[in-house]
C-alpha cells in the first residue's frame, strides 16, 4: 500500500530519528535517508538577573542596565526592549547566550519601560515582566519668598516665619531648619507640598539660623543659604 503514512502521538520532549524502507518480492531494498526531528513543548525559563533596575525606581543617573537570564535545551535568543512613553526605542536581540546584558547609556530625562523575551527554536515563548524605570538627573529648584525673615535681620517678637518654595517633576519633600547658636531646634518636613510654610513661635531672645532642603524621589538635593535671625525683645 503507498503512500503509507502514520502519525506517532504523545511523545514525550526529546530528539527522534525517522526512516522508511521499501521490500519488494524479489529482494530488492531502498531506504530514505533518516531524519531527525525535536519535540519540544517547554516553553524557555527567564528572568532577570544581578544588578538588573528594580520595577519602579528614580535613578540620578543616565543609564538603564538590564541583565536577563534565559534557561532551555534549544533555547534560540533573548530579545531586550527598551521604550520611552511615546515609543520603542532599543531591540537588541542575541543568540543562545546566556546571561545577557546591556547597558543602555546617554538617556535624557524621563520614564523608561523595559522587558525582555526567549525564544527556543521548538517557536516556544516567553517573556519577563515590563518594569519602569524614571530617570531623573535635574536637580530641585528652592527658594525663600518675600515674606521669609531676611538675613541679618533683628526682630522685636518672639517668632521667626519661614515660607520657602520648590520646584520639580518628582518632588519627594521639603525640609525647615531652625538652629539657635547651639544646637538643631526644631527640624520639619513636608511631602511634596509647596509652597511649604512655617512659623516658629515663643522663642526666646536669641541668634537663630534657618535653611530648608527639596529632596526629590531620585535622591536628588538641593539647599537654600542659611539666614541669620536675631530676636531681641528687650
Amino acid at each position: 500500500n503507498s503512500p503509507y503514512t502514520i502519525n506517532y502521538t504523545n511523545l514525550p520532549d526529546g530528539t527522534y530519528y525517522i526512516n522508511a524502507t521499501a521490500n519488494d518480492t524479489a529482494g530488492n531494498t531502498n531506504n530514505t535517508p533518516t531524519r531527525t526531528i525535536t519535540i519540544d513543548t517547554t516553553i524557555p525559563n527567564i528572568q532577570y538577573g544581578t544588578n538588573t533596575e528594580t520595577d519602579g525606581r528614580f535613578i540620578l543617573r543616565n543609564n538603564i542596565f538590564v541583565n536577563v537570564t534565559s534557561n532551555d535545551t534549544n533555547l534560540r535568543n533573548v530579545t531586550i526592549r527598551l521604550y520611552n512613553t511615546i515609543q520603542l526605542i532599543y531591540t537588541n536581540t542575541t543568540g543562545a547566550t546566556s546571561p545577557y546584558t546591556i547597558n543602555y547609556t546617554g538617556l535624557p530625562d524621563g520614564i523608561y519601560y523595559f522587558n525582555a523575551t526567549a525564544n527556543d527554536t521548538a517557536g516556544n515563548t516567553n517573556n519577563t515582566a515590563t518594569r519602569t524605570i524614571t530617570i531623573d538627573t535635574i536637580i530641585p529648584t528652592i527658594n525663600y519668598n518675600s515674606n521669609t525673615e531676611t538675613n541679618a535681620s533683628a526682630y522685636n517678637r518672639t517668632n521667626i516665619f519661614i515660607n520657602i518654595t520648590a520646584n520639580d517633576t518628582n518632588l519627594q519633600n521639603i525640609t525647615i531648619r531652625l538652629f539657635n547658636t547651639s544646637q538643631l531646634i526644631y527640624t520639619n518636613t513636608t511631602g511634596a507640598n509647596s509652597p511649604y510654610t512655617i512659623n516658629y513661635t515663643n522663642l526666646p531672645d536669641g541668634t537663630y539660623y534657618i535653611n530648608a532642603t527639596a529632596n526629590d524621589t531620585a535622591g536628588n538635593t538641593n539647599n537654600t543659604p542659611t539666614r541669620t535671625i536675631t530676636i531681641d525683645t528687650t
